[in-house]
């Protein structure tokens, strides 16, 4: 005599399925955490490796990408202003920080005077030059300078961008970046609008000033 074949009840399948996705959904929110942080620290990485192109474009020109001078036809500026807020420029006389492993360039009062550029390097026009601007737009001037040749990084959330702007005399710059949760660059990070930079709206915008 047969036996009759015993399979699973609609009723277990349901409960099987709802398991496994109760299971997924803990999975994925553990995993969220890590997928934040894993973000953040491209963010940084990309702002610290920003840095060091504009210390390039530095180096070649005597001061950061500023907007709408064109002093120099082999150091592009961005195309436009790119914020309302136009900062005063720091100390003349106190030099630019180095990033480590890049030739130095220091200055103060030279052959433009206080806040001077590089001797060589073209001099600031009267009243300085308008610093601000977007990051497509110092994508812009660090391809058509020669400093890089493909595009800036990007936020890794398409919701989120990166932010640049200068001094009125180019010689110092903001870079800023959304964090997704508390991390140990914030304690360094500066908390003031700078440049038309926002770096006070939300407390893991991350603002490195140079």
């Amino acid at each position: 005599m047969l036996q009759k074949k015993k399979g699973f009840t609609l009723i277990e399948l349901l409960v099987v399925i709802a398991i496994i996705a109760i299971l997924a959904s803990i999975a994925l929110l553990s995993l969220a955490p890590a997928q934040k942080a894993g973000r953040d620290a491209r963010r940084i990485a990309d702002l610290r490796n920003t840095q060091a192109l504009l210390q390039l474009y530095y180096n070649k020109c005597g001061r950061f990408p500023v907007a709408g001078t064109n002093l120099d036809p082999n150091c592009a500026d961005l195309a436009s202003v790119g914020a309302s807020e136009i900062a005063a420029a720091p100390s003349p006389n106190v030099p630019l920080p180095l990033l480590a492993g890049l030739i130095p360039v220091a200055f103060a009062g030279g052959h433009c005077g206080p806040g001077s550029p590089p001797s060589g390097m073209p001099c600031p026009p009267p009243g300085g030059y308008v610093g601000s601007g977007s990051w497509g737009q110092l994508d812009v001037a660090l391809d058509t300078s020669g400093i890089i040749t493909q595009d800036l990084p990007k936020d890794p959330l398409t919701s989120r961008a990166y932010n640049y702007g200068a001094s009125t005399n180019g010689l110092s710059y903001v870079l800023s970046a959304n964090l997704e949760a508390d991390n140990s660059v914030l304690k360094s990070s500066i908390h003031v609008d700078t440049y038309g930079v926002d770096c006070s709206s939300d407390p893991w915008i991350y603002c490195v000033q140079f």
